[in-house]
Parts: structure tokens; sequence; C-alpha cells
């Protein structure tokens, strides 16, 4: 078990610790702490991280343009197996990388997509760079209202309102006008390569109210291309309930386990289906006649989106 070909990879912030055949050593996350990792490894090496999507995807980009194989290891299971193996009494970098090393093997990894992490790259750039525009338009309302000056848009993000701010006397205002047209402009680019880079699997899950190409690539990318089936997929969303009974009680809890991003989507989804979905509204309204509380029905809704979406991303 020791004799792996598989580097185990714990990804933090600063630090990738890596363990193989024995030897352990932290690098920096920076060009020369990957290329220092990778001759420290050897290019005959596949890799295991734990986090390749997150904290390790700027190594997994690097690794990926060395010609080196990838694969996501789940922290869950780098858990799992740490107790199992009794590496370490206490949670270190060491023991991850070392267990992810070893069962890296054993597992059935999903090997990390060049593609996906593109995608999920642009998605990040955007949200980014809409939160700076939300920032300083709301900002520049803020100065607008202390200063007793009506605004005649709504949105400060149109040709009108850019026209507008940029004809101000001050010229702080003006630059800020400027600022948030190059950035309207910049997303849009974005959004346009997005557009691009979804895969036509993805783009069927725009047929649903309350998708469009960007939330469908948002999901796309946080499902990394795993293969699930459809109560995997629903419990990886946190969306299916956990059983705890005990005893003659019979109860079920909220799974807070699952991918926080995409429960979010699915809550979101499951509103604008309850308010423009006729077929959302009837089941909503179905559950609560049945007695379910307005939460519960809304959980139930959710719960039939992820299969809805399940089917038409691993299936046909």
């Amino acid at each position: 078990m020791e004799q792996t070909k598989f580097v185990g990879v714990d990804c933090h912030k600063n630090t990738i610790a890596c363990y193989v055949n024995g030897k352990f050593k932290e690098f920096k996350t920076d060009f020369n702490g990957f290329k220092k990792a990778l001759e420290w490894a050897g290019k005959d090496c596949s890799w295991a991280l734990e986090g390749a999507y997150s904290y390790g995807l700027t190594f997994s980009v690097f690794l990926l343009e060395s010609g080196c194989k990838v694969y996501e290891f789940n922290a869950l299971a780098t858990a799992k197996a740490r107790k199992a193996l009794s590496v370490c009494g206490q949670k270190n970098d060491w023991g991850d990388a070392k267990v992810i090393s070893i069962f890296a093997a054993q597992s059935k990894l999903q090997e990390v997509s060049t593609k996906t992490i593109k995608l999920k790259q642009i998605i990040t750039k955007r949200k980014l760079l809409v939160l700076q525009r939300t920032q300083i338009t709301n900002n520049l309302k803020s100065s607008f209202n202390q200063l007793g000056i009506k605004v005649p848009f709504k949105n400060l993000t149109t040709i009108k309102a850019y026209k507008w701010l940029q004809n101000n006397e001050d010229i702080c205002i003006q630059q800020f006008g400027k600022i948030l047209q190059t950035l309207n402009e910049i997303i849009k680019t974005l959004e346009y390569e997005i557009e691009k880079l979804i895969p036509e699997q993805a783009k069927k899950l725009t047929q649903l109210t309350g998708i469009n190409t960007l939330t469908a690539a948002t999901i796309y990318t946080e499902i990394k291309g795993k293969k699930m089936s459809k109560s995997q997929f629903a419990s990886y969303c946190g969306v299916a309930p956990v059983d705890c009974s005990s005893g003659m009680s019979d109860k079920q809890r909220n799974n807070h386990r699952g991918n926080r991003i995409l429960n979010s989507i699915l809550y979101a989804i499951a509103i604008l289906q309850i308010r423009f979905d006729k077929i959302g509204n009837e089941y909503y309204n179905k559950k609560l006649q049945e007695g379910k509380s307005k939460k519960v029905a809304r959980k139930h809704l959710q719960r039939r989106l992820s299969d809805i979406i399940w089917k038409l991303l691993f299936t046909s």
C-alpha cells in the first residue's frame, strides 16, 4: 500500500502538504513551490488533491499544464480513511496527505477537468467583478442621497446612466462612471465566454424556470463531472433529509453537509418556481394542502427539483 504512485496532497491557502512513498514535504502555493513539488515527487506520479477545485485550483492547473494526471479526493473520505488507518491521534497535514496517497489507488477518483477549471475561473472572476460593481453603485447612491441629489435612474449600469455620471461636474463621479462602464463591458465579455464553454448537457437546465445560462454553468462546475445516482446527487446538494430516528420516534433533520452553493441555488430556483412556474406552484400548493408548513413544502420542492436536474444532467 505504501508503494503507491499517487502523490497525496492536502491543499491550504498558503501551503500544499505532499506525501508519496514514505516521503512528506510542504511547499508554498506559488510557481516556485509548485515547481519544487513536481521535481520532488517526479513526473511519473499521479496526483490526488483534496480541494482540487478550491485551494488547490492553481496547483491543479499547473500540474495539468505540466502533463500530469490530477484527481480530486473527497475531504469526507480523508477523514474516514484517517480514522480507519489510525495514522495519528489528531488531525494534521502529514496524516491527511498520507491517507490520500494510500487510499487514492483504491478509490474511484474523478479526474480533474481542464474545461471545468477554466469555466469555474471565469465564473469566479465574474462574481468578483459584479461585487465590485455593486459596491460602487451603492456608494454612488449613498453619496447622492447625502448631497440631496435625486438620481434619475434606478439602475446605474445602463448606457444612459453612464453618460449621466460622466457628464457630472464632480470629477470623482465622472471617473466612477467610466469604471462602471468598463466593469460592465468585462462582465458581458465573461458571460459570453461562459456561454461558449458550457457543455450542451448543462444547457438543457435552462429549460427549467429559474435557471439561466450562468446558473446552469455554476451547477455544472460544482458537480465537477462526478457520476452519481439520483439519491447521491440530492445528498450532495444538501436537500436529502438525514434520518435521526431513535426508538419509537421517527424523525429526520436537514442535511448540513451538502454543497452549500448548490443548496442555495436550489433554494432560489424553488422560490422562483413557486412564483412563476405553473407546475412548481401546483406541487408546492399540493404539499401545503397535505398539511405541510410553507418551509417544509418548499424543501419538498427543492428535493423534486434536484431529481429533475439530475435527470437532465446524467441521463439522455
